[in-house]
């Protein structure tokens, strides 16, 4: 089983579902009936769940004291009504050591957890990361980059003035129209999304679960593809199914 050092923040995921069946009578605000309550791991704990759930086992090194995301769920419709976060105050940064080994992942929330000027110390191979901050020279460091669309557009000076080292690396993800990488459009069949809630993470563990196997990019994005489309289809921060754990 391959082993990879996972770093990044995490947080308790809790979703709390219930029913407005009607107004209050002090404000013209729903009345929430609560009827059940999940919690699962979320961001970098995503990640690791869904590592694991591919058959690649990780040692996460996280922050302390705990992210908490709540969010109030109409759960006939799986509607979101309120979402109150909890950011995490007095985050230590992370002390940088890592086995060289080992292949590293690295989950950045941007919170605190992770320091740019460590992101570009040097790293074992393969490198991954998954960021909210802006790109800088750290990122010559890392063989692959995921970003989102508005990520790319908000990185886009910075992505055109490194075009070569840039295009060897990055990986866009679209949402429900795919991935982009090397020019090449990626795309994603067509699913019948119930919640999007942690569909990135689920991209990130499954494109390094599926190189870590085949040492393909090309590949590893159409499978991470396919799993992201199942997890939209669950309710909920959602793990890849055992039935694709087996196509590793």
């Amino acid at each position: 089983m391959a082993i990879v050092q996972l770093i990044g923040e995490s947080c308790r995921d809790v979703y709390v579902y219930g029913s407005c069946p009607r107004l209050s009578p002090e404000a013209p605000v729903p009345v929430f009936i609560e009827r059940e309550r999940h919690v699962v791991p979320g961001m970098a704990g995503n990640v690791m769940m869904n590592l694991k759930a591919l058959g690649v086992d990780c040692v996460l090194f996280t922050q302390d004291p705990d992210i908490v995301k709540l969010r109030f769920v109409e759960e006939t419709r799986n509607h979101p009504l309120l979402r109150v976060d909890n950011d995490g105050r007095d985050i230590v940064p992370f002390d940088w050591v890592m086995d060289k080994t080992m292949p590293v992942a690295v989950a950045d929330y941007n919170k605190g957890f992770i320091r740019t000027e460590d992101l570009a110390l040097p790293k074992p191979k393969p490198s991954f990361i998954d960021t909210k901050r802006p790109l800088g020279a750290w990122a010559e460091t890392f063989d692959f980059i995921k970003i989102n669309e508005h990520e790319f557009r908000a990185n886009l000076p910075f992505i055109e003035a490194n075009r070569a080292c840039m295009e060897e690396k990055l990986i866009v993800t679209l949402g429900g129209h795919g991935a982009m990488y090397k020019g090449e459009h990626f795309p994603i069949s067509e699913a019948r999304v119930f919640d999007v809630t942690g569909a990135g993470d689920t991209f990130f563990a499954a494109f390094i679960a599926k190189y870590l196997k085949t040492q393909d990019a090309k590949q590893a994005i159409i499978f991470a593809n396919e799993c992201a489309r199942t997890v939209v289809m669950e309710r909920g921060t959602s793990v890849v199914s055992s039935e694709l754990a087996l196509r590793v």
